[in-house]
């Protein structure tokens, strides 16, 4: 296989919620590159649909609310009711809560979900978003 294709499973894989870094390194260093260039083009990979996701994730939401799949619809208003619902805690704890939601490294929590968690308040997302890239690069 060439190395140019072992380098970009590893930067697809990284993109992979759920899998991300945690199985992206392991996969490179499978393939038989070194890890300190596999962990380098995974972690470019990992940032790339985090702007992406930012850019798209209240624009998908309002469109699943308006969406005929009652699925899509039920979602959409749980995420939005229990965002307004917390509205204030939301506001209060939220640089605490991003930082321990990146810095515990659990199934669940990783770089691509967070801007669904923290895009309720426009203002602040590209603020807390700049954290945790500094927090989970680190």
């Amino acid at each position: 296989m060439n190395i140019f294709v072992k380098y970009l499973i590893v930067f697809f894989v990284s993109m992979v919620p759920l899998i991300e870094l945690r199985g992206a390194v392991p996969i490179g260093t499978g393939l038989g590159l070194p890890w300190h260039l596999t962990l380098i083009v995974a972690i470019i990979g990992n940032c790339v649909p985090i702007p992406i996701i930012l850019l798209f994730v209240k624009k998908v939401l309002t469109w699943m609310r308006g969406c005929r799949i009652g699925l899509f619809r039920k979602i959409s208003n749980w995420l939005h009711e229990k965002a307004e619902k917390n509205r204030v805690k939301i506001d209060k704890y939220a640089a605490w809560g991003l930082f321990v939601f990146v810095a515990i490294p659990l199934p669940g929590t990783e770089r691509s979900s967070l801007p669904c968690s923290i895009c309720q308040r426009r203002r602040r997302c590209c603020r807390y978003s700049l954290v945790s890239f500094r927090l989970d690069s680190s």
